[in-house]
């Protein structure tokens, strides 16, 4: 059901997010499974138009991404009226905000990982955050700056299962798609400070770090891992649709090797809303959980250096460590220190 008034978006706010969110999950699911199974639905020699960078040549993952970005941004509109929609597969022309009238945005990436989805079927997910516009303010400066607060922070992923945290709850509770109803006090679906949950073991590191120009990063922290951790695990695929896993199991660690966005960074705000552990790379200490989390209260795009006049996905989120066990995520972090530099354009877009 949609929302009939603005009024009703008082109710929101609280602690039902997660609730409205559901339904746009459960159908995005059903339809990037459909469509990443069958890519050929949307083959060039359809009657269908699509417009993209040259770069990308219309090949099947970034149709598909495009396609389920649309339809999530449909259900997305259908089930939270009043909310903008931008994110990974819309760039962002125009935008008018207004605190009581057009104040919430929700960025979407609709297949994170999607070199992944095409390669390692389990590996993708649907990142969804939503911000609230409270009007501009006055910084520490004297100078007027926008003020935006976060309310949601959500992952789909291909398993179907979902991680969301809100700003009116200090836990984050971790479902899967044909349960939003379900008695999240009953088993081991809400995670908070304290939650003690191992499965496997050993340390499973997960790098962000496949991309070539990322690669000498990814590489000087498997070889450090291997002499300092030998019993680790580590894969060179991370990020948000890793995040369920992460949350569930202590045992496992993320590391994020470059700055990121709103979407592709959601795993350290989720960690962090967990009572998880998150340190910024190249640092041996946790940073404040609360701190973590203001970071998705930075609008997520910003002017383009080669064209101001152009707003590209905004490289909010720092490179970090993040995980559930705070002796594991320190003793990772300190195989991440002193890497060699990225390439300048080494941010996550």
């Amino acid at each position: 059901m949609g929302v009939e008034s603005r009024d009703d978006w008082a109710g929101l706010i609280a602690d039902t997010w997660g609730r409205r969110m559901a339904p746009v999950f459960k159908d995005v699911w059903f339809e990037a499974r459909r469509h990443i199974h069958k890519a050929s639905r949307l083959s060039a020699d359809e009657d269908v138009f699509f417009l993209t960078s040259t770069s990308h040549m219309g090949d099947p993952a970034q149709r598909t991404d495009r396609y389920i970005h649309q339809f999530a941004a449909d259900r997305l509109r259908e089930h939270l009226r009043w909310v903008l929609v931008y994110g990974e597969e819309e760039d962002l022309v125009s935008i008018e905000m207004h605190p009581a009238e057009y104040r919430y945005i929700a960025y979407l990436d609709a297949i994170d990982g999607s070199a992944q989805a095409w390669s390692l079927p389990g590996a993708w997910g649907h990142v969804v955050v939503i911000q609230e516009y409270r009007g501009m303010q006055t910084d520490a400066a004297g100078n007027r700056v926008r003020r935006f607060e976060p309310r949601f922070v959500g992952v789909l992923d291909a398993e179907g299962g979902t991680a969301t945290g809100e700003a009116a709850m200090n836990f984050v509770t971790v479902n899967m798609i044909d349960q939003p109803d379900s008695d999240v006090e009953e088993g081991d679906q809400e995670y908070e400070q304290g939650t003690d949950f191992e499965v496997t073991g050993s340390p499973v590191v997960l790098v962000g770090g496949y991309k070539a120009n990322w690669w000498s990063r990814f590489s000087s922290v498997r070889s450090r891992l291997v002499d300092a951790m030998p019993r680790a695990h580590v894969f060179n695929t991370a990020g948000a649709p890793c995040v369920r896993k992460v949350i569930q199991n202590a045992d496992n660690v993320i590391v994020q090797l470059t700055p990121s966005t709103l979407w592709d960074g959601a795993a350290a705000a989720l960690v962090a809303r967990a009572g998880g552990f998150v340190v910024a790379l190249g640092q041996t200490e946790p940073l404040d959980n609360d701190d973590v989390w203001a970071w998705w209260g930075r609008f997520g795009f910003e002017p383009d250096a080669d064209d101001p006049d152009r707003w590209v996905p905004a490289a909010c989120v720092p490179p970090f460590v993040a995980g559930m066990d705070r002796e594991r995520v320190l003793a990772v972090a300190q195989c991440c220190l002193d890497l060699p530099p990225l390439p300048a354009t080494g941010a996550s877009r």
